[in-house]
């Protein structure tokens, strides 16, 4: 039997949408860097959608672990929370999905066990999991290793993820549910 929650746990975390969004859009935005490059394996072809797709954009707030989270505060309040409760450090990646086009399905490649994502856009896709279909989230645990995707929309959609690469997707969960 299919449970949601070995997909996706909805999270009740406090944080003030418009301030997340304004400090995400600082950011410098690059085209998603080429999967076959980051995986070190010769199995993705450069011919793939996730071959640097100019319609899937990402920005990092601490991908050298060194960010100055001076002009960031409510990013910074945030990461120090689920860091805390979670009991590892985190990634921080802002992705923008551009307006009418899709994510295809996927399972996150990169040293990412776990995800906590917080949907930044005030209207946006829902998320696509294999096995459940489609769910609307504010912020969520995702389990990243299972098939997922975006459908279109017309609206930007913009995600706060805070990448999780120390623990397993049910050992993040049990941080929350116990």
């Amino acid at each position: 039997m299919v449970n949601e929650i070995d997909y996706i746990y909805h999270i009740d975390l406090e944080y003030n949408r418009e301030k997340l969004l304004q400090e995400a859009l600082q950011l410098n935005f690059n085209a998603f860097p080429s999967l076959s490059a980051i995986s070190k394996t010769k199995n993705i072809p450069t011919t793939s959608w996730f071959d640097k797709p100019p319609t899937w954009l990402s920005g990092f707030f601490n991908e050298d672990k060194r960010v100055n989270f001076d002009q960031f505060p409510e990013t910074a309040t945030l990461h120090s929370y689920i860091e805390n409760k979670i009991g590892c450090s985190t990634t921080i990646r802002v992705y923008k999905q551009q307006e009418n086009t899709e994510l295809p399905m996927h399972r996150d490649l990169l040293d990412t066990r776990a995800s906590i994502n917080v949907v930044l856009s005030e209207r946006s896709a829902p998320i696509t999991m294999e096995d459940i279909g489609d769910t609307y989230y504010d912020a969520a645990l995702i389990n990243i290793r299972l098939l997922h995707g975006v459908k279109k929309h017309p609206d930007l959609r913009v995600v706060l993820k805070f990448s999780i690469s120390d623990k397993e997707y049910q050992d993040v969960l049990e941080c929350f549910v116990r």
